[in-house]
């Protein structure tokens, strides 16, 4: 039935000229590209912020129930809009009308017309019928709910972070205290104090104390800050060679990220380092908690599956899903937990999906921008570079010299590698 009404539906649409051939075929294309999670969803019709997927997993993982019954507990989300997501989810048919919006095909209210249009003369396609979750559907759901749960319990940070964004996180925050507890642990202190004197932070002049560079970075730059050193010491059993190209990547990302906000004339281009240098942790996640998974997805990868896919088969949720996911527990801005979760996320689908932050739009055209490291040629290279700065501009209105950028992104790149050293990278 659900194949059918689709097919007839597409059939209506070109007999009576109301589409054409060409831009049919693009919509089915783009309608596969969605992702049917229910959170994802969700996020597309403008119920959820993607940052709320995770509070509403976050309950999941600790009862055992459904998205929707958590999201309407929550009151997150009301029982229509769940139950409209549930059909969305199943249906090839509404994903298509979906689709031809998202492409500016037809308008909303266009579409809409023709759909009831169609259902007025074929009434037996009418009706909707969803269908029973299947064993396979109900066991990757407990899958994904078990790995959630142990995200919760490896989530703990260094135990001086935890003590110092404990505090941060405290009601009438006494910066005082949180300098003694990172002064109390060398190791932290010393990689703060060169995390926030080396090019990773703009700053007008070299801070000398910890106390110093925490009244002149704020609470919340501090607390990403401190996140993003606890990460070094956290996955420190990533074997070296695939240390080195995370982090070669993740800093990449960063700077393309901090220089995309300046062109932007965005505040604080340093918090938009910190949105590209963490984007990715999710990864890391699956290489030092997951390695058993993590081998069956690089095997699955080597022989040509895409990435996320494999993830999503062996995992049940994807390292964008887990990063984000961890950035919730640890309580960080909106802007990076997107960023995390947004990194992969297809262009078209980022650009019409409400309450996506600038920021994590910046980072997915960062990321996009670092992959491209293995290109030699200068001329290939100019043309990756305004390919990916045409498909962005729309959200973001980006007119920079691509050419330009670059040099002056590796330019800072080498500075960053002298100053941090073998470390990081």
């Amino acid at each position: 039935m659900k194949i059918e009404r689709l097919q007839k539906f597409l059939q209506y649409l070109q007999t009576n000229q109301l589409m054409s051939t060409a831009d049919i075929r693009r919509c089915v294309l783009k309608s596969a590209d969605f992702d049917r999670r229910i959170g994802h969803l969700s996020s597309l019709m403008g119920y959820l912020p993607p940052e709320h997927i995770n509070a509403v997993l976050l309950e999941q993982s600790q009862t055992g129930e459904s998205f929707g019954v958590c999201a309407v507990r929550l009151n997150l989300m009301t029982p229509a809009q769940i139950e409209e997501l549930l059909i969305l989810q199943q249906e090839d048919f509404y994903l298509f009308v979906e689709a031809v919006i998202v492409l500016g095909v037809l308008p909303r209210g266009k579409i809409t017309s023709h759909v009831r249009d169609f259902f007025a003369s074929n009434q037996d396609l009418s009706r909707i019928h969803r269908e029973a979750p299947t064993d396979a559907k109900i066991e990757l759901d407990r899958e994904v709910q078990q790995v959630l749960g142990r995200i919760r319990e490896i989530a703990a940070l260094p135990e001086t972070a935890q003590r110092a964004c404990a505090l941060l996180n405290a009601p009438g925050v006494d910066l005082d205290q949180v300098a003694d507890v990172l002064s109390l642990d060398p190791a932290i202190a010393a990689t703060l104090m060169r995390v926030v004197n080396s090019a990773w932070v703009d700053l007008a002049s070299k801070v000398k104390t910890v106390k110093e560079a925490i009244m002149i970075l704020g609470i919340d730059r501090l607390r990403s800050l401190i996140i993003a050193v606890a990460c070094l010491q956290k996955f420190k059993k990533i074997p070296k060679p695939v240390s080195r190209k995370f982090w070669a990547h993740s800093l990449a990302t960063a700077e393309w990220s901090r220089q995309i906000g300046r062109a932007l004339r965005r505040d604080a281009p340093d918090e938009m380092f910190l949105c590209g240098l963490l984007h990715n942790i999710g990864e890391l996640v699956l290489r030092q908690f997951y390695r058993d998974r993590q081998e069956k997805i690089d095997a699955e990868v080597a022989g040509g599956k895409n990435q996320l896919a494999a993830e999503k088969e062996a995992v049940g949720a994807t390292h964008a899903d887990l990063g984000g996911f961890l950035f919730t527990i640890w309580r960080l801005p909106a802007t990076i937990i997107q960023s995390a979760m947004l990194h992969h996320y297809d262009t078209v689908l980022l650009h019409y999906t409400p309450n996506i932050t600038t920021e994590a739009c910046i980072v997915r055209m960062a990321a996009a921008l670092a992959d491209l490291d293995w290109i030699a040629s200068a001329e290939l290279r100019s043309d990756r570079l305004e390919k990916i700065r045409r498909q962005h501009r729309d959200k973001l209105a980006f007119d920079a010299d691509m050419t330009k950028l670059d040099a002056g992104v590796n330019e800072n790149l080498q500075k960053i590698k002298l100053q941090f050293g073998p470390e990081l990278i």
